[in-house]
């Protein structure tokens, strides 16, 4: 089962269920302001305001930080 980590809060996801930021967040209790963003409409990503650090974590257990916000 895919999981992922909200400030150091494991959010684990069943299969093949799909999950923005802003819900994965929310599950693990962590509210990321946003504007323009809400579950009955498209993603319309215009105002950035929800913009977060994304890393993947390795192995060893250090997480690699994208060089960009997402």
């Amino acid at each position: 089962m895919p999981t992922v980590i909200v400030n150091d809060i494991p959010v684990e996801l069943a299969p093949n269920e799909r999950l923005n930021c802003i819900q994965a967040a929310h599950r693990a209790g962590v509210e990321i302001p946003h504007y323009c963003w809400h579950p009955a409409l498209s993603v319309v990503a215009s105002c950035r305001m929800c913009l977060v650090e994304v890393g993947d974590k390795k192995p060893d257990g250090t997480i690699a930080m994208q060089p960009k916000v997402v």
